[in-house]
């Protein structure tokens, strides 16, 4: 669907955007009404979304790659080693489904989000 030469933006739909960026859907609705990212109207209630128009400006809810190696570099080997037990626990429920799989994984993060807020305050 999409082009990849250098003149050429590379069009996706809305639900690819929001895919490609971890957010949902209306989020990607907004930021085109907002003006914040490239898109043309293709139907009365359809986009096609120049996807690379979204960058770290236009989708902050992303980690900046310097915040994801500062927080890996916060790992050691008994986290990544407890991570790896939580997601054996939880594959089977997923049905080798990876987009299962990734929404468990999200609602596990928000918990240990919400607890760890918890604890800072403490």
């Amino acid at each position: 669907m999409s082009s990849t030469t250098a003149e050429s933006p590379r069009w996706g739909s809305v639900a690819e955007a929001a895919a490609e960026h971890g957010v949902g859907a209306s989020s990607v609705r907004r930021w085109i009404g907002e003006g914040r990212i490239r898109a043309e109207r293709v139907g009365p209630r359809r986009f096609r979304v120049d996807l690379d128009s979204l960058t770290e400006e236009t989708s902050p809810g992303l980690p900046t790659p310097t915040q994801l190696v500062a927080a890996l570099a916060a790992l050691d080997d008994g986290d990544v080693e407890a991570i790896r037990r939580v997601a054996e626990k939880i594959y089977p429920a997923t049905d080798g489904s990876a987009l299962v799989f990734a929404h468990i994984w999200q609602a596990i993060g928000s918990v240990a989000r919400v607890q760890a807020k918890a604890a800072a305050r403490a």
